[in-house]
């Protein structure tokens, strides 16, 4: 059968009025990448009690600790417990205002009505002062080097040294009982900045040093953060509306070049301090100068503070009201983050950095968090579109093929747009082809176009021919693909007669030793010398539909199947990668190779990486499973659903990899990817007996009556929570490690008597395990019919009537008593243990033990 190839010529102008539309890209690096990092917003739909944040906070033990108008908030990456004022001992309300953690780990948490709790181990217990009144509004705070916790309120300074706090105020010796700033200089002298003045501690007393008003300290209060600094020479500086510095016993305010009040202040580890603005931008002092990042010129806000220095040594830079924001700056560079997409205009509340470098933000619309990306998209472009064909040319030009858009060009930065309105066929584009000839093949669900020097040659092939893959092998012949199997000959096709009962074919690929590869949903055919062979079910295969190929630099080939895994031919003979072998998943619609040893494969759940070495090592049988990473939306791909075009990525001359999705490219740089290399903390939540909540500390004792223990844990880890993973073992019970995958709890029915310890251990995001886990232990008490004295008087009662029941004789002079049997009781007075236990894994209970029958015993017993 042939088909007549007709050319439709269109000369197509770059950038005139009746060529092709022109998009220039905008923002990002080279033009082209859309912020580089991931925001995320958590609100009451996902179980916040208010969306009004007024601290975060992430304490020593991993979690996260909120404190909000709705109540203290524990988050643990998926979870939120909510604790209200009927769950903290001496509030009268919910509305929590402030988080302070001690250096002993033990949280202090405060309302808005100034009373106050410390939260340890579990249990949340009352403090007051020393006449059981409650601490007040807090301003500030501050742990001295000997623990001592000093907290400056409304009414007046409080020092503890446990729960109960001791108060100072005027008749103390201080000048106000409004207290601004409390800090310990390098001398020992602790010094107290009040609402009129400054008073220092001495000989157990206050004595006012420096009478003068002191307005409100913007860098404290209900997100109270250290706002003191002690320079080299021993001088204090304080940020006030104003910057106040202390020097010598004198507190004198310190010009800084900008007339809008001050807010918030940090110093970095390099000793420069920060100051924010009203409304006048951001001020450095550093080496005795000022350097003014002014609105409008450095920064895109007018009003903002100091956040936060991260690991990496970048100054986070917080914007609220009339445009809500982080900018990040390091060194002379400023890098803005623009959040009113996410939270509007709403207020920034605070920011931290947890153990991971995460930043978590807390605003009036709830809890939002900031990581980088490790995939980026596109802005511009087919950003956002449907794609399935992605290719790169060797003069650097990247082709993208969309479903419904047409096609697009990126040639030096600029993308062009070819549709059904410049010559394609059909703007549904399923495959891509540069030939020897340097022409651009197009095949679209209507036919074949080809592009060469601004002119478009079509062929129409109909709605029911969809061209999916086109190869040029080494004799020159053109061969393509889709429903049936053709090639080119003197600009006809010319379909092979050997598969004229394909129904659908994906791929062709001309091998590095001359063999043509042809993928089908009927199964794998190869050309070798002019004869075709075909592989099936018979061949060791274990699927038939094959959808995307790859060739490594050693001549091992790699065929991507639906649904049935990775198959590697080497040798004359096919190795199969499922599941079992720790593939995430089973259809693979291409593979890519970077220059750093992974391999890496689009699907329609994500991306997958994989070291070389260990799929090796599987085909070897030197190793049992892959160590596979799994990339979605979490860590910034558009879509976890990849597309299966051909080709269905492309490692493009810079080393980045490109895959489509149904909603734009994913790209990944191999060079700067990063591991979550930090083990998570794994902690025990809560444990239950027959729904009654059991003490985490010590061993707990479990009634023998308790049906069901279930226990809750949960990994530390928000870089992708969802994805991490956990295994358990309940020690005297389970033989082996139970895979609990992305289970956060563990049941147990019809524990038998004993000591138990519940171990759990957890992977992160990216596998990294913390083999240390957590542990519980407990103790199932026994009923008073298993009570061990009962059970040996019981023996012995038994022993004695047997005696009498049994007659006795005389060999030699030795009295030897008979051999009998023994009965076990029917009303299971002494159970086996045996009898108790129950089967169990993860959700599944027991069915209860089965009534042990009765069986009997042989005793015999010799007196000599």
């Amino acid at each position: 059968m042939r088909t007549c190839l007709v050319l439709i010529s269109l000369l197509l102008v770059a950038g005139s009025g009746s060529g092709a539309r022109l998009v220039r890209a905008q923002g990002g690096p080279g033009g082209m990448l859309e912020d580089a990092y991931l925001v995320r917003l958590w609100t009451t739909a996902e179980g916040l009690p208010v969306n009004h944040i007024m601290d975060v906070h992430q304490s020593q033990d991993g979690y996260l600790w909120l404190a909000t108008g709705g109540g203290v908030v524990r988050f643990d990456g998926q979870v939120f417990d909510v604790f209200r004022r009927e769950d903290i001992p001496g509030w009268t309300t919910s509305f929590a205002s402030a988080i302070y953690e001690d250096r002993s780990g033990r949280l202090w948490l405060t309302t808005d009505n100034g009373e106050m709790a410390r939260y340890a181990d579990g249990v949340f217990e009352p403090v007051t002062d020393e006449r059981g009144h409650d601490p007040g509004r807090v301003e500030s705070w501050y742990e001295d080097a000997d623990g001592v916790l000093w907290v400056g309120t409304e009414t007046g300074l409080l020092r503890f040294q446990g729960s109960q706090g001791r108060r100072y105020t005027r008749e103390d010796g201080l000048p106000a009982d409004t207290i601004r700033v409390v800090h310990r200089d390098r001398q020992g002298t602790l010094w107290v900045l009040t609402s009129r003045g400054l008073a220092r501690w001495t000989d157990g007393a206050f004595r006012a040093e420096a009478i003068q008003p002191v307005p409100r300290c913007a860098n404290h209060g209900v997100h109270a953060r250290r706002g003191v600094y002690e320079g080299p020479d021993g001088a204090l500086w304080i940020s006030c509306d104003r910057l106040l510095r202390l020097y010598q016993g004198r507190l004198t305010p310190f010009d800084t070049g900008s007339s809008s009040p001050l807010n918030r202040f940090l110093v970095d580890r390099q000793g420069a301090f920060w100051v924010g603005t009203v409304d006048g931008g951001l001020l450095r002092w550093q080496h005795g100068e000022w350097t003014h990042y002014r609105p409008g010129e450095h920064l895109p806000w007018a009003r903002v503070w100091p956040a936060l220095e991260d690991t990496q040594g970048g100054l986070w830079v917080a914007a609220s009201r009339n445009g809500s924001g982080l900018a990040r700056i390091r060194g002379d560079t400023v890098q803005s983050v623009a959040l009113s997409e996410h939270i509007g205009n709403d207020v920034i509340v605070d920011v931290i950095q947890d153990a991971e470098g995460t930043l978590w933000i807390a605003t009036d619309v709830g809890l939002a968090s900031l990581r980088p990306r490790r995939v980026r998209t596109l802005d511009k472009g087919p950003g956002g579109a449907i794609l399935f064909p992605l290719y790169q040319h060797d003069d650097g030009t990247v082709w993208a093929g969309t479903w419904g858009d047409g096609l697009y060009e990126r040639r030096d930065g600029v993308w062009q747009h070819w549709t059904t309105e410049h010559g394609l066929v059909s703007n549904d584009v399923r495959s891509l082809y540069v030939d020897r000839a340097g022409g651009l093949w197009v095949g679209t669900l209507s036919g074949l176009s080809r592009l060469q020097n601004g002119v478009v040659e079509s062929l129409s092939l109909g709605s029911e021919w969809v061209p999916y893959d086109l190869e040029e092998d080494r004799d020159g012949t053109l061969w393509v693909v889709g429903r049936g199997v053709w090639r080119m000959e003197e600009g006809e096709l010319v379909r092979e007669a050997r598969f004229s009962d394909v129904v659908e074919a994906r791929f062709a690929h001309e091998a590095s030793n001359g063999d043509l590869w042809i993928g089908t949903r009927r199964g794998l055919y190869r050309r070798r010398q002019g004869a075709w062979r075909r592989y099936t079910l018979d061949d060791g295969l274990m699927s038939e539909h094959f959808v995307s190929v790859y060739e490594d630099a050693r001549g091992v080939i790699f065929f991507g199947t639906h649904g049935g895994g990775l198959h590697r031919f080497e040798e004359e003979r096919f190795f199969v990668y499922t599941r079992d072998h720790g593939l995430p998943g089973e259809g693979i619609w291409r593979i890519l190779e970077d220059d750093l040893g992974f391999v890496w494969m689009s699907s329609d759940q994500g991306i997958y990486r994989m070291a070389r070495s260990d799929l090796d090592g599987i085909a070897a049988g030197t190793r049992a499973r892959l160590d596979a990473l799994v990339l979605t939306e979490t860590d910034g791909m558009p879509s976890a659903e990849c597309s299966s075009g051909s080709p269905g990525g492309w490692k493009m001359q810079d080393g980045t990899l490109w895959f489509p999705t149904i909603k734009g490219p994913a790209i990944i740089d191999p060079s700067t990817f990063s591991l979550n290399e930090r083990p998570p903390p794994v902690r025990i939540k809560r444990v239950m007996a027959d729904g009654e909540a059991l003490a985490l500390d010590g061993t707990a004792s479990i009634a023998p009556d308790a049906r069901m223990v279930e226990i809750h844990y949960a990994a530390l880890s928000y870089v992708a929570s969802e994805k991490n993973r956990y295994r358990y073992r309940l020690e005297g019970y389970d033989r082996d490690w139970i895979e609990a995958d992305r289970r956060r709890f563990a049941t147990y029915t019809n524990l038998p008597p004993g000591t138990y310890t519940f171990r759990v251990v957890a992977a992160n995001n990216d596998g990294i395990w913390n083999e240390a886990g957590a542990s519980y232990r407990f103790r199932v008490s026994a009923s008073w019919y298993e009570l061990w004295w009962l059970r040996v008087l019981g023996a012995l009662l038994a022993g004695g009537s047997l005696h009498s029941w049994f007659p006795t004789g005389r060999s030699g002079g030795k009295r030897v008593r008979r051999p009998g049997r023994c009965e076990r009781s029917r009303n299971g007075l002494w159970p086996s243990p045996a009898s108790w236990r129950s089967r169990h894994s993860g959700y599944r209970r027991s069915t209860g033990s089965k009534a042990a029958s009765s069986r009997t015993c042989r005793m015999s017993s010799v007196h000599r």
